[in-house]
């Protein structure tokens, strides 16, 4: 499979763990990534951290 910018993922379970770490892999290779989990709160900070470091990696 070939992953590149034009590629998408869902990853289940994607604020913690392995799931997480799968998520910044992908995000890493320019996959747009959708992450669901049931943590809430954990999803949320995880959102903010990433908006944090599109908005600085673009200033």
């Amino acid at each position: 499979m070939r992953i590149d910018s034009t590629t998408a993922a869902e990853v289940t379970g994607g604020v913690s763990g392995l799931g997480r770490a799968s998520a910044e892999a992908l995000a890493a290779d320019s996959v747009k990534v959708a992450i669901c989990d049931l943590n809430e709160e954990l999803g949320d900070g995880g959102a903010r951290a990433k908006a944090d470091r599109s908005a600085r990696s673009t200033s």
